[in-house]
């Protein structure tokens, strides 16, 4: 195939880029997050997180979700629109985020090395729930209307209700 275009980052990238809008979403090992026109390949625009970033963006409601090796989760907000600051907010998990997110309307879900997967509210950062498990997850997790999946690095594949409550 014949190359459009190519816009080099100043780190590793080592999750899949999230398109949406004609924006291509991306994060780096440098700990910046960068937006890019699907069409020129120009930056829209960039965001510097604490950490590196391993896992791939995650898109939902105008805000890309990123996790860090710092054990943050990131709100960013996602739209074209120019601004002078795109942070929204940072949830601390306690260990690395080292995949990516999954959302719905009512949750960010995000997996830590501090053995736990979150439940986390869009609008604002705050934990709704957290399970605790015996091992690892390196893989992000995948939700459904009323099922959270992820598998674990002990090989075990776990099924949480994604709207619990406690």
């Amino acid at each position: 195939g014949d190359e459009r275009w190519q816009l080099q980052t100043q780190g590793v990238i080592s999750g899949s880029p999230a398109v949406v809008d004609k924006t291509v979403h991306v994060a780096s090992r440098d700990g910046t997050v960068h937006a890019i026109d699907a069409e020129s390949g120009d930056r829209a625009w960039q965001f510097d997180v604490d950490g590196a970033v391993q896992g791939s963006p995650t898109i939902a409601h105008g805000t890309a979700f990123v996790g860090t090796n710092e054990g943050y989760l990131y709100a960013i907000d996602s739209t074209d629109e120019v601004t002078s600051s795109r942070g929204g907010w940072r949830c601390q998990t306690g260990g690395a985020i080292i995949s990516s997110a999954a959302a719905t309307g009512k949750h960010v879900f995000t997996a830590s090395t501090s053995v736990n997967i979150f439940a986390i509210l869009p609008e604002d950062g705050q934990t709704v729930w957290r399970f605790g498990f015996d091992s690892g997850v390196q893989g992000g997790p995948v939700v459904t209307d009323k099922w959270l999946y992820f598998g674990d690095t002990d090989g075990t594949v776990h099924a949480l209700r994604s709207g619990r409550t406690a």
